[in-house]
């Protein structure tokens, strides 16, 4: 696994980890402002979509340059 990888795993990882503690958090009544955890979940959702993409496109042209 490449650098640029485990790069974008990481990010992805981080994304549902950070996503799923703002759900919880919300669930719970931790955080009561509906617009911070609606614009929190869409920001991790962009970034987590975002990582996705170049992981699918580097997969593509990885598999191609060899």
């Amino acid at each position: 696994m490449s650098a640029l990888s485990r790069f974008l795993m990481a990010i992805a990882i981080g994304c549902v980890v950070t996503g799923s503690t703002v759900s919880i958090l919300a669930i719970w009544g931790v955080i009561d402002d509906s617009t911070v955890v609606w614009r929190s979940l869409s920001t991790m959702g962009v970034v987590l979509l975002g990582a996705m993409a170049c992981g699918v496109i580097l997969g593509i042209f990885g598999r191609a340059g060899e």
